[in-house]
C-alpha cells in the first residue's frame, strides 16, 4: 500500500466510522449556521462586518474540521499500536503536520485578502491549535496559563504586544520561524510512542470522552470523572440527594407526591433542586466578586463591566435561563423503561393529568430561572454594561420552550440534534433579532417582553392540546419510526 493511499484512509476514519449515526446531518446545519451568519451580519449591521465575518466563519469552520481530524487521528494513536508499529506513528504525526500546514496557508491567504497582517493571524491559529492540542492531551495548566495568557485585562499583554511588533519589524523571518516550529512541536508531542505516560494518557481521555457521552445522552458520567469531578458534582448533587431523602421518608399519598418522586428517575441534572442549588452558588459568587471589586476599587468597581465583566456575567444569564431545556429530551429517553415501571406506583397521575401536571412542573423550572437571568441583564445594562446584545440570545432562546408541551409519547432519539439546532439558531439569529430591534428603534427589553407574550400564548395552546396527546410515560412508546 502507497503512502498515499494511507494517508486517504486515515483521513476518511471517522466519516466511516459514524456514517450510519445521525452527526452529519448535524455538522450540515452547523456549517449552513456559519454561511448564514455573515448574511444575518451584513443585514443588521453593514456588508464590511460581514465580510469580515464570512472570514471568520470560514476559519472557524476549517478550524473545526481540522480539529475533528486531528481528534481521530489521536484516537489512532493506540498505546500498543505505537510501540508495535512505529510506521504508522510517523504516518500519524505526517499527516497532521500537512493538515496544520494547510489551514496556516488558507489563514494567511484570507488574512492577506482582507489587508491583515497574514503572521499574526498564522500566529493566533497555531495559539489556537495549541489550545486544542492542550485540550486533547488533558493538559489543564496549559489551557490556564493560555488563558490567563490570552486575558485581556492581563498585565502580560501589553509587553508581549511590544515585544511581538518589535520583533515583526526586525526579524520577520525569524518569528515566523519561530511560530512555526512551536506549532510543529505542540502537533508532534500530541501523538504518544507507546510509554508510560502514553498509557495513562490514553485512559484518562477515554474516562473523560466516555463521561462526555454520558453526559451528553443525559446520564451521569461522575463515576468515571476524576476526584475533583466527583468532589463538584457530589457538592451541586447535595440537594438532589436532600429532596430524594424527603421525598421517601415522608411520602405521600396524592398524585403529586407520586409524580415528585417520580420525578427522580430522570436524574440530578434534570432536578429543580440541582439547577437551584446552581443558581444559587452563582447568586453567592457574583456577591461575593461584588464585595471583593467594592472593597478594593471603590465606586470604580463598575467601571470593570465595561471591560469585559459583563459580557461574561451576560453569558452565565444565558446559560442559567437556557438549563432547563438541554437534557431533558435525552433524560426522557434514556429511562423511559423505568417510566413504564413508575407508572404502576400507587397514585401515580394517569394520562391527560399527567401530561398536564409535568408540563406544568417543566413550565414552572424555566420561568424560574429565566427570571433571575432577565433581571440580571436588566442589572447589567443599568450599571452599564454591555447586556443589551444579549438580549437577542434570550429571544431567539424563547421558542424552544414550546417543546416543554409536547407529546413524549412520540419522542425519538435525536436530542443531540435538538441541541445543535437551539445553539446554531440563537447564533444566527441573535445579531439578525438585534439589528432589527436598532433598525426599528425599540428598546430591548420591549422587544423581549413583547416575544415572551406571544409564546406565552403559543404554549396556552399547546396547553390545551395535552389533553388530546397520549399518555407522556413511557416516553416514545408510540414512536414507529
Amino acid at each position: 500500500m502507497s503512502a498515499l493511499q494511507q494517508y486517504g484512509r486515515l483521513l476518511a476514519a471517522p466519516w466511516q466510522q459514524r456514517r450510519n449515526e445521525s452527526w452529519p446531518w448535524g455538522l450540515l446545519l452547523i456549517a449552513l449556521g456559519l454561511l448564514a451568519l455573515p448574511l444575518t451580519v451584513g443585514l443588521a449591521e453593514s456588508w464590511a462586518a460581514a465580510r469580515f465575518m464570512a472570514w471568520v466563519s470560514l476559519l472557524a469552520a476549517v478550524l473545526g474540521l481540522w480539529a475533528l481530524q486531528i481528534g481521530s487521528l489521536l484516537s489512532q494513536n493506540d498505546a500498543m499500536l505505537a510501540r508495535l508499529m512505529p510506521q504508522q506513528l510517523r504516518r500519524l504525526r505526517e499527516l497532521a503536520l500537512m493538515l496544520s500546514a494547510v489551514l496556516l496557508a488558507l489563514t494567511a491567504l484570507l488574512a492577506g485578502l482582507l489587508d491583515k497582517d497574514p503572521l499574526l493571524w498564522v500566529a493566533l491559529c497555531i495559539g489556537l491549535q495549541i489550545q486544542l492540542i492542550a485540550f486533547m492531551r488533558g493538559s489543564y495548566w496549559g489551557q490556564l496559563i493560555w488563558c490567563a495568557l490570552f486575558a485581556m485585562n492581563s498585565p502580560i499583554w501589553p509587553p508581549l504586544v511590544n515585544a511581538w511588533s518589535t520583533w515583526r519589524a526586525e526579524q520577520p523571518f525569524g518569528l515566523a520561524l519561530g511560530v512555526l516550529l512551536s506549532g510543529a512541536y505542540a502537533i508532534r508531542r500530541l501523538f504518544g510512542e507507546g510509554g508510560t505516560t502514553h498509557q495513562r494518557r490514553q485512559a484518562r481521555r477515554e474516562r473523560e470522552l466516555k463521561t462526555l457521552r454520558l453526559t451528553v445522552s443525559g446520564q451521569s458520567g461522575v463515576l468515571h470523572g476524576g476526584r475533583l469531578n466527583r468532589a463538584i458534582m457530589a457538592f451541586f448533587n447535595a440537594p438532589y440527594r436532600w429532596q430524594m431523602a424527603r421525598l421517601l421518608r415522608h411520602p405521600g399519598h396524592d398524585a403529586a407526591s407520586a409524580l415528585a418522586r417520580a420525578e427522580l428517575s430522570l436524574g440530578a441534572a434534570t432536578h429543580w433542586a440541582t439547577q437551584l442549588a446552581s443558581l444559587l452558588v452563582f447568586a453567592a459568587l457574583l456577591l461575593i466578586t461584588g464585595v471583593v471589586l467594592w472593597l478594593t476599587l471603590g465606586p470604580s468597581a463598575f467601571e470593570a463591566l465595561d471591560k469585559g465583566a459583563s459580557v461574561g456575567l451576560s453569558i452565565a444569564a444565558v446559560s442559567i435561563a437556557l438549563n432547563p431545556l438541554l437534557g431533558l429530551r435525552a433524560a426522557l429517553w434514556r429511562t423511559r423503561h423505568e417510566q413504564a415501571l413508575l407508572m404502576l406506583l400507587p397514585g401515580m397521575p394517569q394520562g391527560s393529568q399527567l401530561n398536564r401536571m409535568l408540563a406544568a412542573r417543566w413550565l414552572r423550572q424555566l420561568g424560574c430561572l429565566l427570571l433571575p437571568a432577565v433581571l440580571l441583564l436588566v442589572m447589567l445594562d443599568q450599571l452599564g454594561g454591555s447586556a443589551r446584545q444579549f438580549v437577542g440570545y434570550l429571544i431567539a432562546m424563547l421558542p424552544y420552550s414550546l417543546c416543554l408541551v409536547d407529546d413524549w409519547s412520540r419522542l425519538r432519539e435525536r436530542s443531540g440534534q435538538l441541541l445543535a439546532q437551539m445553539l446554531v439558531g440563537m447564533v444566527v439569529g441573535a445579531p439578525l433579532i438585534n439589528g432589527l430591534i436598532r433598525s426599528l428603534g425599540c428598546s430591548p427589553w420591549l422587544a423581549l417582553a413583547v416575544v415572551m407574550g406571544l409564546v406565552g400564548l403559543l404554549l396556552w395552546r399547546a396547553w390545551k392540546r395535552l389533553d388530546g396527546y397520549p399518555q407522556a410515560w413511557p416516553a416514545g412508546r408510540l414512536n414507529v419510526g
